[in-house]
């Protein structure tokens, strides 16, 4: 077998750290006057984005923001571009929002297109206020 090409080993002179317990994590970091933000999920696994009532979290002490896709809109943010790249030439890319905004298609999950992040002035208060009663209104379609 060729020592390089498909299929052969790599080695990465990363993995002794993490396997180890020596590795740092973005969550290890941790600066003065740094936010923090928990992104909350829809209830549902496709279905229409009616309204995000996002006021119980903002009424909360130490939150700084709770985002939706119609605040990353406005403010022309555009979406997650592509990540690779393409052959020369013009490429047909679909959008990548970064939140969603009309409809949500994933339920949960880290790979999940979120409903709403909240943003706050330390962990705790953002988990905390990502739990409060405020409500992502959606139906899910007839197909």
């Amino acid at each position: 077998m060729a020592d390089d090409g498909i299929g052969v080993s790599v080695k990465r002179k990363e993995d002794h750290r993490f396997l180890t317990g020596a590795g740092t994590y973005t969550s290890d970091i941790d600066r003065p006057g740094q936010a923090h933000a928990v992104f909350v999920r829809s209830p549902h696994a496709h279905a229409k984005i009616r309204a995000i009532a996002k006021d119980a979290a903002l009424a909360m002490p130490g939150v700084v923001a709770v985002l939706t896709g119609d605040d990353i809109a406005a403010d022309g943010l555009g979406g997650i571009p592509c990540g690779f790249l393409p052959a020369p030439g013009p490429m047909n890319e679909p959008p990548r929002p970064a939140l969603a905004r009309r409809q949500s298609r994933h339920q949960s999950g880290a790979s999940s297109r979120s409903a709403s992040p909240v943003i706050a002035c330390s962990r705790r208060c953002a988990r905390r206020s990502s739990r409060a009663r405020w409500s992502i209104t959606s139906t899910t379609p007839t197909c």
